[in-house]
Formats: C-alpha cells, sequence, structure tokens
C-alpha cells in the first residue's frame, strides 16, 4: 500500500520528516486528481442549485496547481540534470542593470526558470549550477520563512481592521459637530463643492475632536466612500 506523501509533510519540521521536491510534486498530482474529482461531483450534483460560480473557482484552483507543479518539474529537471542557469539577473528592479546572485540568496521556481532561459540566451553572463547553489541555502528553512511573513500580514490586517471598527465611532463623534468648511451640521456628512458626499471628513471639522486629534492613527481610517458610493449610483439610476 502505498503511502500518502502529505502524511510526512511538516512545515515547522517538528516531528515529521520534510518532503523533498519530487515528493511535493508527487503531491500536486494527488491534489489535481482530487480537484477533478471535485469538479465531476459538481456536474453530475442533484441539487437544483446553479453552481457555475463555484465550478469556475475550482476550474482557476486547479490551473493554479498546474501552474505551480509545472515550474516545480522544470526545477526538479535542472537539479536532477545538474543543468546551470544564469548567475545574473538581466535587470534589478530598483537600479534596472543586471544584478549578481548573492552566495546563499534564496530563489523561486519562477525566478530560476528565468534565470535558466537567461543562461541559455545570455552566455557571456557567468553560469552557475543550480544544485550548487540551493546546497547554500539548504539550512534556512524557507517555509518557516514563508510562514513568518504571513503571521505579519496576517497581524498588519487584523490591526488594520482594528483600526478601522474604532474608526466608525471616531467619525460619530466628528460629525456631531458642525464642519466649518462645507456648513455640514451635527450629524451631517460632509460635502464636496459640487454637493457629494465626502469619502472623509473635513480636515478643520476633524481637528474640532479631541478624541480625532489624540488618536491620528485611527482618524486616517474615517471614511464614508461606502455611502458615497450609494448615494452617487442611486442618483445615476434615477436618472
Amino acid at each position: 500500500m502505498t503511502s500518502n506523501p502529505s502524511e510526512n509533510l511538516d512545515s515547522d519540521n517538528q516531528g515529521k520528516e520534510s518532503l523533498r521536491l519530487a515528493q511535493v510534486i508527487a503531491l500536486f498530482d494527488d491534489l489535481l486528481a482530487q480537484t477533478h474529482a471535485l469538479e465531476t461531483a459538481l456536474y453530475d450534483c442533484p441539487e437544483p442549485l446553479n453552481l457555475k460560480s463555484s465550478l469556475r473557482m475550482l476550474t482557476e484552483a486547479s490551473s493554479s496547481l498546474l501552474s505551480a507543479k509545472n515550474e516545480l518539474e522544470q526545477v526538479d529537471q535542472i537539479v536532477q540534470q545538474r543543468l546551470s542557469i544564469s548567475g545574473r539577473f538581466g535587470s534589478d528592479r530598483v537600479s534596472g542593470e543586471p544584478r549578481d546572485i548573492a552566495a546563499g540568496e534564496l530563489l523561486s521556481p519562477k525566478q530560476i526558470i528565468t534565470l535558466f532561459d537567461i543562461g541559455q540566451h545570455r552566455p557571456e553572463y557567468p553560469q552557475i549550477l543550480l544544485a550548487d547553489h540551493l546546497q547554500t541555502v539548504e539550512g534556512t528553512r524557507p517555509t518557516a520563512m514563508v510562514k513568518a511573513q504571513h503571521q505579519a500580514k496576517k497581524e498588519q490586517q487584523l490591526h488594520r481592521e482594528a483600526l478601522e471598527e474604532k474608526a466608525k465611532d471616531l467619525i460619530e463623534d466628528v460629525e456631531s459637530r458642525t464642519c466649518p468648511t462645507c456648513s455640514a451640521i451635527a450629524g451631517q456628512f460632509c460635502r464636496t463643492s459640487s454637493g457629494r458626499i465626502a469619502e472623509t471628513p473635513h480636515r478643520p471639522r476633524v481637528k474640532l475632536s479631541d478624541i480625532a486629534v489624540e488618536n491620528p492613527e485611527v482618524a486616517t481610517h474615517m471614511t464614508r466612500i461606502n455611502e458615497a458610493s450609494m448615494e452617487y449610483f442611486s442618483k445615476r439610476d434615477v436618472r
């Protein structure tokens, strides 16, 4: 009985053996087979539901999985055949000039494929063996790095959502005062010179609120963009 490659998968390397690249590719095959089975199940589902959007999302997921698998297969082929890649990028994102790969630099599959193509067309660039380069970054635990980055983004998202929630109460306090700019009375939205709801309260009105002045980070998240959009589209529909 064949073992499931995912049984050995452990991104934190705590107790289980991490998968090698060939095993990851095999896992992609399993996932693709499951998505195809799901697609068939949706087509055959007898419930009276419109499942077009579900099928579209599943198709997109399957396409993404296939693209990722193809990239990894190309990388695995370069490693197994001990092929060379360019040791230099064609242009740096910042300077626009060619940039040499740093020792121990972590490369994505897409970057590796690009460097392989550059190596084929730019023989004057320095060449390196991908297998040798990967050995220089073997102990960096890229999965742990990615996990840390994901956690940082998640914390930033939660912080932003908390600020947006506090801003809902703060904007009520700001709008409880008459606006010196557009003369909106207490309880009314600020208005632009053309009469539309302003997406944010006017600065002089914000300065009248001690709470807003003391919490500038929260104040920057105050918005009436939803109300402005609803009013704009409702007037357009009437026309």
